[in-house]
């Protein structure tokens, strides 16, 4: 690894990056564990005797809307820094970096399907799903036409994010000092008039970009407030007893609130899940060696992502430590191992390349 490159992960907020692992591991967990493998057979007989693992497995789903507070949160703090050191946002500049880091290797991921598709009947994706593809709207694909059950199904949450970025380019237009707490405002106050016209009319929420506005504006706000959130606050332990105490109670009861009436105040509660998480790891994470080595991972968290659908697809194809009661616990490490590995060498041999031309679009022009 080349100097400038080993100064990347250096500038990167360590106990963030550990986090963002954390929620890429939830949505592998729930992909790779939860009913033997995405929902392969609502009856299948699962490998685990312990209600904590089914437990966890189903909450893992929430890992998307907790990536989505993280981006929030990373992405208002990079604006907000820009104003201050500009005193204005080059909106260009944001969505310049934005597609160097999203666009490469999304559609290197599609490049990928693409080729699987010429061994298989379709599985990577049908010819229905390619608009959507190319537009980034596929939840919307999901949400009018019923698309899904191929791999392009996992890029729903990319799409949802490109079109919040496109909302946030346009606060970052708007000619005021405080422009991003009241576009935060705006954020959420839409996203829960969204949910609660869908509570009544009983429309799903899950793929709709409006729901994923309540946690990227949560993460907004945590980034207009940083300060407090993440040095005054340390030092009430009565906040960090609380916090504890909802890391723990939240995903006990989350199968609870998922089937019942409440089910719409999960985008709520998983957004106070990372206020809590990340206080939590303010308060008691110190840099050390393996934690170090875990952050570094966290980077890698958005190649784990789109790879580990990939991986799921072949292991469950050719019945790889996958059989009639899902995948065996060596095939769920060794489909993590294979995941974090391909990854790497994704964003060492591809990403990269990427990332470098990006770095001219952190400063004014």
């Amino acid at each position: 690894m080349r100097d400038e490159d080993k100064e990347i992960f250096r500038t990167f907020d360590y106990r963030l990056d550990i986090l963002r692992f954390t929620f890429f591991l939830l949505v592998f967990i729930c992909h790779f564990v939860a009913n033997g493998g995405n929902g392969i057979s609502k009856d299948l007989n699962v490998w685990w005797t312990s209600e904590i693992i089914r437990s966890i497995s189903n909450f893992g789903r929430e890992g998307v809307t907790l990536f989505f507070v993280l981006s929030g949160f990373l992405l208002c703090r990079l604006l907000i820094n820009e104003f201050k050191t500009y005193g204005d946002v080059i909106v260009s500049n944001f969505i310049l970096r934005r597609i160097y880091r999203i666009w490469p290797l999304y559609f290197l991921f599609l490049l990928i399907l693409a080729l699987i598709n010429l061994f298989t009947e379709n599985t990577g994706f049908s010819a229905s799903e390619i608009p959507y593809l190319l537009t980034f709207s596929y939840n919307w694909g999901i949400t009018l036409n019923n698309l899904g059950g191929s791999i392009a199904s996992i890029t729903w949450s990319l799409s949802i994010e490109e079109q919040i970025y496109i909302l946030l380019a346009l606060v970052g237009f708007v000619k005021l000092k405080n422009r991003f707490l009241i576009g935060s405002i705006c954020f959420f106050s839409l996203g829960t008039i969204s949910l609660i016209y869908c509570n009544l009319y009983s429309i799903k929420s899950l793929y709709l970009t409006t729901s994923y506005l309540i946690p990227f504006s949560v993460g907004m706000l945590i980034a207009l407030n940083e300060n407090w959130f993440r040095v005054k606050s340390i030092k009430y332990r009565l906040l960090t007893f609380g916090s504890i105490l909802f890391v723990f109670l939240y995903p006990a009861y989350y199968d609870f609130l998922q089937n019942s009436n409440f089910h719409f105040t999960l985008f709520y509660l998983s957004s106070i899940f990372f206020v809590c998480l990340l206080h939590i790891c303010d308060r008691f994470l110190s840099a050390n060696s393996l934690l170090i080595y875990v952050a570094k991972i966290g980077r890698l968290t958005y190649g784990c992502y789109l790879y580990h659908f990939i991986i799921l697809f072949a292991f469950i194809r050719f019945n790889i430590f996958f059989g009639e009661n899902g995948f065996s616990i060596l095939g769920v490490m060794l489909a993590l191992a294979l995941t974090i590995i391909v990854s790497n060498l994704s964003y060492f041999f591809f990403e990269i390349h990427f990332l470098r031309k990006r770095r001219k679009y952190f400063t004014k022009n």
